[in-house]
């Protein structure tokens, strides 16, 4: 009989700081990037991308008042921590 050959499979590594780059500048590519919640990282695409489109349509000149600044502030506080959640993500 001949001896069986171990196929080893490769693993692709993944660096946890891209992962965090990525999901910090578009949110849920972190994940995806990752291979791990790929269903939060779509959604969150498609949740970044309607927020454009409402900011894009709505006009600019709201985001110079209070509600705009709280806008601004709020998304990149989020951004941060789903930068944090996809680095460590990609630790494990």
């Amino acid at each position: 009989m001949p001896a069986k050959k171990k196929v080893k499979e490769e693993e692709h590594v993944r660096s946890p700081g891209i992962a965090a780059v990525l999901n910090f500048l578009i949110w849920g590519t972190g994940y995806i990037y990752n291979g791990k919640k790929l269903l939060k990282g779509i959604g969150l695409i498609i949740f970044e991308l309607l927020e454009l489109l409402l900011v894009i349509f709505s006009g600019f000149s709201w985001l110079i008042h209070f509600p705009g600044i709280i806008f601004l502030v709020s998304h990149i506080f989020l951004a941060v921590l789903l930068a944090y959640d996809a680095y460590h993500d990609g630790k494990k």
